[in-house]
């Protein structure tokens, strides 16, 4: 497998990328301390922005870290009948980042929900959180499944979270009883004698593979951040009964890329995938991707 970055720019716009989406010609971008949704054309023109928050912040201003949700996870979702965007925070602290937002697409309706119930759940089930926090970092839609990744650099777990996708988002609207998510642990590789942890996941229906990246921080917790050593793209293989694993360290002009990769979509999915990622550089600029994947 190989990952080679073809092109970037610059996100002027956005605070600390963390999620990308790509729907009908159209990319959409969160940040984790950022209170906006953005949306750009293909060639990285921003087109618009909504706002998620029910109290606004000042523009361009980063939500302090004490009060963000730390949206770290975007996908599409289908829910009766109406397309939506679906954003969770990490819930790596508790109250704060208990919370997601639901964005109708048709008008961009921005609707706030409550991840308390779900995330404590979460909190208290070994399988998930081992010796470590949760730390939800990736969401990706499978027909009528959502997929959630907890990133486990630090407990050594990353895991795969699968629920009903209607399920799901009653749940959260609603505060619905929901039955226990099917769970799947990964071995990540290491880069140094570091571990890397779930950064982004997307499902590619034509390779039947969810995608996903995975960055590699130098930190002893799953809060602060560290010095990057690089980041991976994987794929997983669903075509069989037993799933398949492989990766690739992202590269630039034949160098390892050493910024925090922290989400992907796929632009298309030919004999080589093409796939959007966003950067996270922790103050610095965010950096949108086109990364050629060879599987």
């Amino acid at each position: 497998m190989k990952a080679i970055i073809q092109k970037k720019i610059i996100l002027n716009e956005v605070h600390s990328a963390s999620g990308i989406e790509y729907l009908m010609n159209k990319i959409y971008v969160i940040g984790d301390d950022s209170s906006f949704l953005y949306l750009y054309n293909i060639e990285g023109r921003l087109l618009g922005k909504t706002s998620l928050y029910a109290h606004s912040f000042k523009p361009g201003e980063r939500i302090p870290k004490i009060e963000k949700a730390d949206l770290e996870s975007l996908t599409h979702a289908n829910y009766k009948g109406k397309d939506y965007l679906l954003t969770l925070g990490s819930g790596s602290k508790e109250i704060q980042r208990d919370k997601g937002f639901l964005i109708e697409l048709e008008d961009m309706t921005v609707k706030e929900l409550s991840l308390k119930s779900l995330y404590d759940g979460l909190r208290t089930t070994e399988k998930v959180v081992g010796v470590g926090k949760l730390n939800i970092e990736g969401l990706c839609s499978k027909g009528n499944e959502i997929i959630l990744f907890a990133r486990g650099n630090i407990s050594g777990q990353n895991i795969t979270l699968t629920y009903k996708t209607e399920a799901f988002i009653s749940h959260l609207i609603e505060q619905k009883t929901i039955e226990k998510p099917v769970i799947a642990n990964y071995k990540l590789p290491t880069l140094e004698g570091w571990a890397s942890g779930f950064s982004g996941a997307v499902y590619d229906q034509k390779n039947d593979t969810i995608l996903f990246t995975a960055t590699v921080e130098k930190t002893l917790n799953e809060i602060d951040d560290g010095e990057t050593l690089g980041s991976f793209v994987g794929a997983i293989d669903l075509s069989d009964k037993e799933p398949k694993m492989k990766y690739s360290i992202i590269m630039e002009d034949g160098l390892p890329y050493k910024e925090k990769v922290e989400s992907i979509a796929v632009l298309n999915s030919e004999e080589k995938i093409t796939a959007l990622a966003v950067t996270d550089s922790d103050g610095g600029d965010s950096v949108l991707l086109w990364i050629e994947i060879t599987l």
